[in-house]
Order: structure tokens, then C-alpha cells, then sequence
């Protein structure tokens, strides 16, 4: 081999080895805002762009979701500055908990979307079991200020979001233009 091209080879396997570095280990969370309508009516949904090139998805097999009832919301179904105070302290505490350590987190939050007297809140998970007993703990003890749901379901293909990454993907399309 020439000393040209061992230099280029070289570069490349650094090149490789960076662009790895770059895609493994907990992406760092990178919320972007879009908005739509769903049965005619707005829905603002702050999503985790960072995930949508995030490579490891299958170490988070699992999509857990929390839909919560807002009690105070504006004509168009969107929650009003006081219940977003309300739920402020709640979905803290939740998102704290569930994600746990941020070196090696147990899930990666996903999105918050507003929507029809509703907030969701989505996280792609490792270990469900957690998860679960956490959320049912707090459903037991009524630690909640408002009425929710909870699901957790193996989603190793992430089949369950892509809806949002596609939403995503237009929105920044149009930004472009």
C-alpha cells in the first residue's frame, strides 16, 4: 500500500469510529414544537427530534404512554395556562421517575402532545416493569391531580411513533421552503 492510500484509509476508519461515536450511547434530548389538527381540532405535540435518527431503538423495545384528563380547557380542546400550571408539577415528577438515571436511562421521553382536553405523554422504555409498578402505585394511592390512563406495550419497531416522526419530518420540510 502507498502512503496516500494508507493515510486514506486511516481517515476513513476515523471517520467511521466518529460517526459511531455520534449515534450510540443516550442521545441527548432535543424537543421541536409542531402543531396540526386531529378531528378538527388543534393539537400541539413537543417531540424528541433527536430520537428520529437515534440508531439503538431496539434497546427500547417498549412504548409506554400516559394520557391525562385536563380539567380547564379552551374552546378549542387545548389546555389553558392554569391547568398546564397544574399539570406542570405531575408530569416533572413523572418524566424524573421514569427516565431515572440520565448516564444509562431506563426510557427516553418521546413526546408531549395536547389535544382534545388531553395531554400525552410518550417515552420509549428498556425495562417495562418499572414502569409499570410505578404507574400503578401512583394510580393505587391517588397521587395524581387529575385523571389518566397508562399503557406499556413491546413496540421494538417503534411502529407506535412514527406517526409523529412523519408529522416531524413534514413540519421541518416546510420550514425549509
Amino acid at each position: 500500500m502507498s502512503f496516500f492510500s494508507n493515510l486514506f484509509k486511516k481517515k476513513e476508519s476515523v471517520e467511521a469510529s466518529t460517526n459511531k461515536w455520534q449515534f450510540t450511547g443516550t442521545p441527548k434530548e432535543k424537543d421541536v414544537t409542531i402543531t396540526f389538527k386531529e378531528d378538527d381540532l388543534p393539537a400541539v405535540a413537543v417531540i424528541n427530534e433527536s430520537l428520529l435518527d437515534f440508531v439503538d431503538k431496539a434497546s427500547y423495545p417498549y412504548n409506554f404512554s400516559i394520557i391525562i384528563q385536563c380539567n380547564e380547557s379552551m374552546n378549542n380542546g387545548l389546555p389553558t395556562e392554569n391547568e398546564l400550571a397544574a399539570l406542570a408539577n405531575f408530569e416533572g415528577a413523572i418524566k424524573k421517575d421514569i427516565e431515572g438515571d440520565a448516564d444509562n436511562p431506563n426510557a427516553l421521553f418521546f413526546c408531549l402532545v395536547s389535544w382534545n382536553e388531553t395531554r400525552e405523554m410518550i417515552w420509549k422504555v428498556k425495562n417495562p416493569e418499572p414502569v409499570r409498578k410505578y404507574m400503578t402505585d401512583i394510580q393505587n394511592q391517588k397521587m395524581c391531580v387529575r385523571e389518566f390512563d397508562f399503557s406499556v406495550d413491546e413496540d421494538a419497531d417503534w411502529e407506535q411513533t412514527n406517526w409523529y416522526f412523519d408529522e416531524l419530518r413534514k413540519a421541518k420540510c416546510n420550514e425549509n421552503k
